[in-house]
């Protein structure tokens, strides 16, 4: 599957896509990738402005559906226990939306095959697909002939799910519906990965909020990738009167001492392309004007297949041990 990233689809894509059959006209085809990539284009921009994983998931399942002229279809997600899980369906009865409510992904069926061997598994007739014998019977209750099952993969390889489309007659989608699905796929990764990265982070600043109220006088944050500030808890506010919305990013450098402000910045900025451990030591302005020396220390935070997510740290006074130090 090609890569794509989350840029809105482009008509200059168009050209790449492929082409129809034979006997269509040049003309003809190109309005229909046109058409095609305006309505995932559409489709993307919904998807990005949404914040909830199954609420996302379930547009993107009724854009598959109608990209591939499908009548029904659903979406599974990959567990760390090996295990797929259904969040998002459309047009199935109860019976069969309990029948698939999880499966082992080392099963047999069309979309454990096809996230086995990360490759889209295609069915035109099951009834005369040997592969799919077995589950005729669920097929025929199901109310569906034909199928198609894509895995959901990162850019780093990671199996993330798999999104399937069901159909009530024998059919077998156009390559050139297949590969615009393709692209919406893979931005459909990006959108989960997202989704993810955002729920870790509200669950880390959940546990900052609750360490901050049992250990007071220390502050604490957390970062993006980037290493600018994404959280911050109120003690920062009660320390340098900087309201913690303008802290976030790189707002907190302003209350910093002039001459430590770059230090502090290259610091956290270097320690984030190496995805290291740091500490700081820098003077920061108190809210009643005093400039007083802290000490910032930060460690990197991944998720569980290792992507760096950013820091978690912490920044306390450390003024008097400075000043004794500096005494020595």
């Amino acid at each position: 599957m090609k890569e794509q990233h989350e840029a809105p689809l482009s008509r200059e894509n168009a050209a790449e896509l492929g082409s129809g059959g034979a006997a269509e006209p040049r003309s003809d085809r190109l309005a229909a990738e046109v058409q095609a990539l305006s309505r995932l284009n559409e489709a993307s921009s919904r998807l990005w402005h949404l914040a909830h994983l199954e609420e996302g998931l379930q547009e993107i399942l009724r854009a598959a559906i109608a990209l591939l002229g499908g009548d029904k279809g659903h979406v599974q997600l990959l567990g760390s226990d090996g295990v797929l899980t259904l969040v998002a369906h459309e047009g199935f009865d109860q019976d069969f939306l309990d029948f698939f409510r999880e499966v082992v992904s080392e099963g047999c069926s069309v979309s454990e095959r096809a996230l086995g061997t990360g490759q889209r598994v295609i069915v035109e007739d099951v009834d005369t697909d040997d592969l799919y014998a077995r589950w005729r019977a669920v097929a025929k209750a199901g109310g569906y002939r034909a199928l198609q099952s894509t895995p959901i993969v990162s850019h780093d390889g990671r199996r993330l799910g798999m999104i399937s489309t069901h159909c009530r007659s024998p059919q077998r989608p156009s390559e050139r519906s297949l590969r615009l699905l393709d692209l919406y796929v893979q931005q459909t990764a990006d959108f989960i990965d997202r989704c993810r990265a955002e729920q870790q982070l509200r669950e880390s600043e959940e546990r900052l909020k609750t360490l901050s109220d049992i250990a007071p006088g220390t502050i604490l944050w957390a970062t993006a990738p980037d290493g600018a500030f994404s959280f911050i808890t109120r003690g920062w506010r009660e320390y340098t009167g900087q309201p913690a919305k303008q802290a976030l990013g790189f707002g907190w450098l302003e209350p910093v001492h002039a001459e430590n402000r770059e230090r502090a910045r290259r610091t956290l900025t270097e320690a984030a392309e190496r995805q290291e451990a740091f500490v700081l030591d820098y003077r920061l302005r108190r809210a009643d004007g005093e400039f007083r020396w802290v000490l910032a220390a930060g460690r990197p935070r991944f998720d569980d297949s290792g992507k760096f997510l950013g820091f978690v740290g912490s920044v306390i006074d450390a003024h008097e041990r400075k000043l004794a130090e500096n005494a020595l």
